[in-house]
């Protein structure tokens, strides 16, 4: 079995055990233009026909850094060539932050804000992030250096709401 089908199939795997989705529904996904989101994509896109499930995209503009409009238009332009319905965000962290608050924070809160309007806009049942294992250890650590004890372990959750987390199981590599 090649590479990309094996993950392929532990990705529908953990979906399936987990109850990602459900056949005929729709899952937007979250995508910034990096790697880790753009290989979400990618496996939506190639698992959508036999999970039975259509996809859209959503990226969210958060106008911190100077490439942010060129990586916008980069997702634009995957999606228009793998036929998948994109939908852009615009947010303004900066105007937030200036209220008080972290730029992380308010970046977070107005992204998963944004991507609850797309979604309910274009009738998606489901948001899909691209938090993998990795992502999962760093938050556990982050949680316990905090000092949140023993429910900081339990981490990310692969379906929290509308947000699920279909990379949960695998690594970055």
């Amino acid at each position: 079995m090649q590479g990309n089908e094996k993950f392929l199939k532990r990705v529908a795997s953990y979906a399936h055990k987990h109850a990602l989705w459900r056949e005929g529904e729709r899952i937007l996904a979250a995508v910034s233009g990096g790697p880790d989101s753009l290989a979400l994509l990618l496996a939506l896109k190639l698992l959508a026909v036999k999970e039975k499930i259509n996809i859209g995209c959503c990226c969210v503009n958060h106008h911190l850094r100077a490439a942010a409009g060129k990586e916008a238009e980069f997702v634009e332009s995957v999606c228009r060539e793998w036929n998948i319905p994109f939908i852009l965000k615009e947010v303004d962290v900066q105007s937030t932050v200036r209220n008080g608050g972290s730029i992380e924070t308010a970046a977070r809160d107005l992204r998963y804000k944004a991507l609850r309007e797309a979604a309910r806009g274009g009738r998606y049942a489901k948001i899909a992030v691209a938090h993998h294992g990795d992502d999962q250890a760093e938050t556990v650590l982050y949680h316990l250096l905090r000092g949140s004890g023993v429910t900081g372990l339990s981490g990310m959750k692969p379906i929290n709401g509308d947000i699920i987390r279909p990379f949960l199981y695998v690594s970055k590599n």
